[in-house]
């Protein structure tokens, strides 16, 4: 008689070849097995965007108690115009970087008046944005061949 180890083994050395493949539906999908990798197909996020509400500048144009005006107001899905020198675009949580841009203030430590924002806390350069394939890039793998699927990574 076997023991246990080695009757485990040997059935994990059975070849699997002979096992069909199917596409199954994402509902179907729990508790399967992967018959190959998940591969990502876009760069998550896609392109660089703010990670909080606030006002996006070219840090280069930041000086400390001076207002800059308000060149635009960037939504979620909008295309932005890109940042003009001396000027603050209004931007909210996943809207794309208007070009040009490279720091992103948060809203509570700036004060709008007149269509002019003063930043009252130093900002630094990058902050508050997710850039493009930050999270995963084209092509990496997502999942592995032979993953049992449960709904933490069928999400």
């Amino acid at each position: 008689m076997l023991d246990f180890d080695t009757a485990q083994q040997r059935l994990l050395d059975l070849p699997i070849a002979n096992i069909p493949v199917e596409t199954i539906s994402l509902q179907q999908a729990q508790g399967r097995v992967l018959a190959q990798d998940v591969v990502a197909t876009l760069d998550m996020p896609s392109a660089d965007n703010s990670s909080m509400d606030g006002y996006a500048l070219r840090l280069q144009d930041y000086l400390p108690g001076t207002p800059l005006p308000v060149q635009q107001r960037v939504f979620a899905g909008q295309a932005p115009q890109p940042q003009e020198p001396g000027k603050i675009s209004r931007i909210f949580t996943g809207s794309l970087i208007p070009e040009g841009a490279d720091t992103v203030v948060m809203q509570e430590v700036c004060t709008e008046e007149d269509g002019q924002v003063t930043i009252t806390q130093a900002p630094v350069k990058n902050q508050n944005i997710r850039r493009q394939g930050e999270d995963t890039r084209v092509g990496s793998v997502l999942l592995e061949q032979g993953t049992v699927l449960a709904p933490p990574k069928s999400a």
